[in-house]
């Protein structure tokens, strides 16, 4: 029984440790772009290009980062509540 319950702990806590890392490389990489396209002002630039698609849907041409986040991932990174349903509706149905 000790050996079983070494070699669980002993295979468990390397993978558990490098999912958290290559998680966190992950979060901070595309925060890092997503603050340089901001500080540049990318991001202005795309809400409003986007803002008479985004206005057929309902909502806001800035909501379309939020929109692209949730295509790669299920976090949804609304700041307007009102539009948090839409988006999140709207993520889900394409995926």
């Amino acid at each position: 029984m000790h050996s079983f319950l070494a070699s669980i702990i002993s295979v468990l806590i390397p993978n558990t440790v490098y999912f958290a890392f290559s998680m966190a490389g992950f979060v901070f990489g595309v925060n890092f772009v997503f603050v340089f396209l901001e500080d540049i002002g990318y991001i202005a630039r795309v809400a409003y290009v986007f803002n008479g698609l985004m206005s057929k849907l309902g909502v806001q041409g800035k909501s379309i980062c939020p929109m692209l986040m949730g295509f790669g991932c299920t976090i949804n990174l609304v700041r307007n509540r009102s539009d948090f349903a839409l988006i999140s509706l709207h993520a889900s149905v394409t995926i």
